[in-house]
This record gives C-alpha cells, structure tokens and sequence, in this order.
C-alpha cells in the first residue's frame, strides 16, 4: 500500500463512488425516487456479486526490467457481471501518458486490454486521481478482447495494471491485479 496517509480519502471517497455507480449500494427512500423505492429494499442475497481489488503499482515490479523511480500507485478495481468500475491513484508521478490494464502474469510483459487513460503530453501528478471510471459490455477494448475475456483476468491475476511515462515509454508502474479485499 502507498505509504502516504492522503491517499486513503481519495480511494475510499473513488471507491465510495464506484461502488454506487456500478451498481453496488443502495439508495434510500428519501433518495429513490417513488417508483424505484422498492428496488432500493434489496437484501444481501440480491446484491449485484462484487470482488473488489486494491494494488499497489511500483516501479519494482515492471517488467521485463524494473525502474528505478519514486512514483507510487495505486489501483481499486470493483469487478461486476457486467461492469467494472475502476480508480487509479498516484503519488510523485510525473509525464504519465498512459494507463492499460495488460494481459500477463507478474513476470510477463503481456498484450494491453483495456485503455484508462491517455494523455499525449505527459500529465504531472503531485497526489491525485489519475484514472476513474466504469467499463462496460459497451466499452471499447483492445481488438480480440471481450468484455468476458477482461473481467475473467483482472479478477484471477490474469493482468496486471500499468502506468505508462514519457520518462518509461514501456512502463513505470505495475502491479497485478490479485489483492482482494472482499
């Protein structure tokens, strides 16, 4: 984990968000509207399945060689049947112009997935969200990549999430995407 105590309200506020955007959660009479208001009263035995995974990206563990670099990470991933809401994290990070999530186990340097961000400059982050979103059947993946084919990866440490640099073209950060927390 990132040893920086700031970084613990962005990702639970990131994750707080994703969770309710994905479909997890639930809303509250005095929020729903009337006729969703039932939907709202799901039990437990109703709720969408989630797995939710926390990584901490660094440059030891890029590969085919490590980088040497005190830019740290770190990646929430809330893996449902049909979304996957994810929120990227960083720490002393600079030119970053890529985030993918990568097929590939730890020592491998696998194929990109899916694309989380991009930025052709090179975007500086002192401590902040790199990357937030939700991806979904409708997502465009990486040519041959299902949406079946992603979720299966990220949730048994098929893939890996990778930070891509200006100064580490081919990667700065990296960390499989096996931490569960639930």
């Amino acid at each position: 984990m990132l040893q920086t105590r700031s970084f613990v309200l962005p990702i639970t506020l990131g994750a707080s968000m994703l969770l309710a955007a994905c479909g997890g959660g639930s809303d509250t009479a005095s929020d729903a509207p009337a006729e969703t208001t039932a939907d709202a009263a799901m039990t437990v035995d109703e709720a969408p399945a989630m797995d939710m995974l926390i990584s901490s990206l660094t440059g030891a563990a890029e590969r085919p060689e490590p980088v040497d670099t005190k830019a740290q990470a770190e990646a929430t991933y809330m893996v449902y049947a049909d979304s996957i809401g994810y929120v990227l994290n960083a720490l002393d990070l600079n030119g970053a112009t890529a985030v993918h999530i990568h097929r590939g186990g730890a020592e491998e340097a696998g194929p990109v997935m899916a694309t989380l961000f991009t930025s052709a400059d090179g975007t500086d982050f002192a401590n902040g969200t790199l990357a937030m979103g939700t991806i979904t059947r409708e997502t465009a993946l990486a040519e041959g990549v299902t949406f079946d084919d992603l979720r299966t990866a990220v949730s048994t440490g098929a893939a890996y999430t990778n930070v891509h640099t200006k100064a580490n073209p081919k990667g700065e950060l990296r960390a499989q995407t096996t931490a569960s927390m639930m």
